[in-house]
């Protein structure tokens, strides 16, 4: 059985790095995990 997520956290995400410049990441666990961001929000 294939579970299906519908939480945001699966979704494209626009994450504020530490040098104040911006980049898209595939997902929010993606974005999360690099220590150089910031804050994140999503981009739908």
């Amino acid at each position: 059985m294939k579970t299906t997520y519908k939480g945001s956290f699966l979704r494209p995400v626009c994450a504020q790095l530490e040098n104040g410049q911006f980049k898209t990441y595939s997902n929010g666990c993606t974005a999360c995990s690099d220590a150089k961001v910031l804050g994140q929000s999503a981009r739908w």
